[in-house]
């Protein structure tokens, strides 16, 4: 055996010889991080400033977000667009792929309009110059690089409007909202060639207004020219300027099949110059045009106004009122199947939404970012189900599931709450938050808000949704949802207390512990421990619901638990009893005896304990803390080490966005999330591997000590003997030696 135990040790130590050569390292290392914002998921924005179709057939938006001062550029393949619908009500929202200025280095939150270039490059125009986007590119870094005034002939930062001829000249103009200077420029890539021209050279307009507006290259490569001060339009046949006059500034233009240009005003009207002269068209008292859009196969001109109706030009002078697609429409889109996508800029008490009707008109359905990605920037609970699907909830956004635990993969996401614009059934309408889920044992989904509602994943509808109008339910903060070991479900309610449901009336039922109104009710947290035993913690005592129906609690009279209602989180322990975190400690009980841990003894970064998780596979415990009292304030995420010791990540030594953090979830890879206040969530990859005996989510030399030691017996810490035990045969051995070679060689 001793012989056996050396040969054992051997081989790790020539392991370790040849990762060494190889370059493995033998400290620790720092896990990798994913940080993920609403700007980084779905349509990503509350402006949906660009849209458009490249030669593919995806669809590609540019959004911003405009509190946040981010911006993104947002992708949904072709085989994502036609329209989905989901058993149960509602529609599919799609798999989209996002480039967030989160991320990556985009120039300006202000993009104007993009063209699709050679290659499968984007150009895109925004108050920070033109900018070169490949998607295919292998970092951040090499997908962008923006022409500007101090790399290029550009007069200004900014450029509003972009073409391209069919020589692959891009045509642009050169002009920004707060400067009257500007020019247009024919730009060849391929060249690295500008050419400029001017107001008052080449451009028929007059001096010192330079600030031209629109450029649209029409099907014969004959130029056509925008101002934003002056009136009319400019033509350009490859040799010459003609201005066609006219008493007011014009805007974005559209070439129909007759070799017709539509014009958008500001207040004037439809405009349509026929190669002599204009015709311009009443839209009723939306004088403001803001798009056009054309059917490629018919030639039929379609017209948005600034309220959003919506005009077909019907035999290319009669306007005909289409749909309502609501405030700001910002382009119309009409498919090769006579399917019409549309676009609100967003503003006017209008989200930025794509919308996407039959050609006859039905809307089929809308995206936006509270149904297609992470709803909210706030997010209060973080959980997973069954099937490794990743849950949010928040205040505002509501309830949304991010299909797997990959946050950077493109995921498919489904949101119940009151913005979600129809894409699933929301009982809870007219109220905005959802507070928590349960997966209960038969599989259906509990979902709590202003009420409760149970969802059957299989059909996709409720079968069951009790408020204050149906039900005993007051109105709800519901703090918590639970089922107990007999089945029941119970739910928390904020300065009221806990509600079971009574399966036999189909009602509610509230247990209270003292008058009504009184803090004694007010629930902070339920959960059901290994053992199917119903736990709640209110504001200033711990609940334990008895077999025989009555209650045991503890409070400052016979337990640590403080007085000045510093209770902030209950978490079942993975193998008896409940956790509860305070103010500056964090206790465990098992229903006799109190185990504490202080904040002097871990060294978290804040004070109070507002959230624990366990991972289920080992047991690893995480906590969020914070410290809201004393500038400067402080919180982070940490983790208990095998040892005892804790792993701290903050603002000051990780990628964590914000020191306000909470709802720590393990998820069904063992990766870490964490809701970073006002900043979305993070998710630290330190999910276990094989051969990970230390579980920081690597494998590597520090982990081929611990299993010589686990081996040879001078590692006793149970969590690694266990992960040592490669094989699955029940102990750590000899046996297990090859295997862990194997992945401490692997790439």
């Amino acid at each position: 055996m001793k012989r056996f135990l050396q040969n054992t040790a051997s081989v790790l130590v020539l392991a370790s010889i040849l990762v060494g050569q190889s370059g493995a390292r033998l400290e620790a290392q720092a896990p990798s991080w994913k940080i993920v914002k609403p700007s980084m998921t779905g349509v990503p924005g509350d402006e949906v400033r660009v849209m458009k179709f490249d030669a593919e057939g995806n669809l590609w938006i540019v959004s911003r977000m405009i509190d946040w001062w981010e911006v993104a550029v947002a992708m949904l393949p072709a085989s994502e667009l036609p329209y989905t619908p989901l058993s149960g009500g509602g529609f599919d929202t799609g798999a989209w792929t996002v480039w967030s200025s989160v991320e990556h280095p985009i120039p300006s939150v202000f993009i104007h309009d993009l063209e699709f270039g050679a290659g499968g490059v984007i150009w895109l125009t925004s108050d920070a110059g033109l900018t070169r986007f490949d998607p295919n590119g292998a970092t951040p870094q090499q997908m962008w690089f923006t022409y500007n005034t101090s790399n290029s002939p550009l007069v200004l930062n900014g450029v509003r409007s972009i073409d391209t001829d069919s020589q692959g000249n891009l045509w642009l103009t050169n002009v920004t909202v707060s400067n009257s200077n500007g020019a247009l420029f024919k730009f060849n890539p391929a060249a690295n060639q500008w050419t400029k021209f001017e107001v008052g050279q080449q451009l028929p307009w007059y001096t010192p207004w330079r600030d031209v507006n629109s450029v649209l290259v029409g099907a014969d490569d004959r130029v056509w020219l925008t101002h934003s001060t002056l009136g009319g339009m400019a033509e350009f046949n490859g040799t010459s300027w003609v201005l066609h006059a006219c008493p007011y500034p014009m805007g974005d233009m559209l070439e129909d099949l007759q070799g017709n240009i539509w014009i958008t005003t500001g207040e004037f009207g439809l405009w349509k110059w026929n190669g002599t002269g204009y015709q311009v068209f009443d839209l009723g008292s939306q004088g403001t045009v803001m798009c056009l859009g054309m059917n490629s196969d018919t030639g039929l001109v379609y017209a948005g106004a600034w309220y959003g109706d919506i005009y077909q030009m019907v035999n290319g002078n009669s306007p005909q009122f289409f749909v309502n697609a609501d405030n700001i429409p910002g382009s119309i889109h009409v498919r090769p199947n006579g399917d019409i996508w549309i676009n609100n800029y967003g503003g006017n008490g209008t989200l930025g939404t794509v919308r996407h009707y039959k050609e006859g008109g039905e809307l089929l359905e809308r995206f936006n970012t509270f149904n297609s990605g992470l709803p909210d920037y706030f997010i209060d609970r973080i959980q997973s189900d069954s099937s490794g699907n990743v849950w949010f909830a928040s205040g505002e956004g509501g309830l949304s599931r991010m299909t797997g635990n990959d946050a950077y993969a493109p995921a498919r996401w489904r949101n119940w709450g009151n913005h979600n614009d129809l894409s699933e059934p929301y009982p809870w309408a007219g109220s905005e938050p959802m507070y928590e889920m349960l997966e209960a044992s038969d599989g259906k989904i509990w979902m709590a808000g202003n009420g409760v509602g149970r969802w059957d994943p299989e059909t996709g509808t409720f079968t069951g949704f009790w408020n204050t109008q149906n039900s005993n339910l007051s109105p709800m903060i519901c703090t918590g949802i639970t089922q107990d070991g007999d089945g029941t479900i119970w739910a928390g309610d904020r300065y009221v207390g806990v509600w079971e449901l009574d399966t036999e009336i189909n009602d509610w039922v509230l247990h209270t512990w003292a008058p009504s109104g009184w803090t004694a009710n007010d629930v902070i947290d339920v959960a059901t421990d290994t053992e199917g035993a119903l736990w709640v913690l209110t504001y200033i005592q711990l609940h334990r619901r008895n077999a025989n129906g009555t209650w045991s609690t503890w409070d400052v009279s016979n337990s640590p638990l403080p007085l000045d209602g510093t209770l902030f989180n209950l978490e079942p322990d993975p193998t008896n009893g409940v956790w509860v975190g305070i103010q500056g400690r964090l206790l465990h009980f098992d229903g006799t005896n109190w185990t504490t841990i202080t904040q002097a003894q871990a060294g978290w970064p804040g004070t109070n304990v507002n959230g624990i998780a366990f991972r289920s596979s080992d047991g690893k415990l995480a906590v969020t803390t914070q410290q809201p009292s004393v500038w400067p304030y402080t919180g982070g995420i940490s983790v208990r080490n095998d040892n005892g010791t804790w792993t701290h990540y903050t603002t000051a030594n990780s990628p964590l966005t914000h020191w306000q953090v909470s709802a720590p979830h393990f998820d069904a890879g063992g990766h870490l999330w964490a809701s970073a206040m006002s900043e979305g969530v993070v998710q630290i990859l330190i999910g276990l591997k094989p051969g990970d005996i230390d579980g920081d989510g690597f494998v590597n030399l520090i982990d081929a000590n611990l299993f010589v030691g686990a081996l040879l017996g001078t590692n006793t810490l149970a969590p690694q003997i266990n992960r040592s035990d490669l094989n699955g045969d029940g102990e750590a051995n000899g046996a297990d030696t090859q295997l862990f070679v194997d992945l401490l060689l692997a790439p």
